[in-house]
């Protein structure tokens, strides 16, 4: 006779160190909420959000809750989080809806796309993390997503290299104009938001 399955015990915990360990159920890739995650009960071994949501629906919903009531911090409080954090250095690309500053050349949507190379204090493990300004209409963040993604797809994602000054007029200029409309012979390169 078969033993039957039983289903994984998980708790919710603290342990945002484990951010971005493989999941203890399905290998993926698991994250926290805040500074809370889904965990094996009575280990380190997180739980992603899937497996969470098909194991412990309930815990699911007590963190998403959390993370919605989340109080703003005061500039200080993430001043001292982002100073435990060793500087990274990101490939950055901005997207501006209608009302993209006319220095940037929207295109015939109203959108600007920008790109550049920067350093940040996250200390994530994350290779790729997308941040939305609050009450930006979904349709146009797909828009702009679609236009980075286009825009890395035909030239690759911006490294150092590329901002050199030798490469500025074949990437940072030609690029972002093909992109966005953007006339580098309009602003110069200390005029270049990134």
């Amino acid at each position: 006779m078969k033993q039957p399955i039983m289903a994984p015990e998980i708790v919710i915990r603290e342990g945002a160190e484990h951010e971005g360990d493989a999941c203890a159920i399905c290998n993926q890739r698991a994250f926290t909420w805040q500074d809370a995650g889904l965990f094996l009960s009575g280990t380190s071994r997180i739980v992603c959000r899937q497996c969470g949501t098909k194991h412990a629906p309930g815990l699911v919903s007590i963190l998403d809750d959390h993370e919605r009531a989340e109080p703003r911090p005061t500039k200080d409080e993430l001043l001292r989080h982002y100073a435990k954090s060793e500087p990274r250095r990101f490939s950055q690309y901005d997207g501006f809806t209608v009302d993209a500053p006319d220095i940037l050349h929207p295109d015939n949507d109203g959108h600007s796309v920008t790109g550049g190379v920067t350093w940040e204090l996250m200390g994530s493990p994350f290779v790729v993390r997308v941040l939305v300004s609050e009450g930006v209409r979904d349709q146009e963040i797909i828009t702009l997503l679609g236009k980075i993604a286009d825009w890395i797809g035909r030239d690759g994602v911006l490294t150092p290299a590329d901002l050199r000054p030798a490469k500025l007029p074949s990437v940072r200029h030609a690029d972002a104009q093909q992109v966005s409309g953007y006339d580098p012979q309009l602003i110069g390169d200390d005029d270049i938001p990134f």
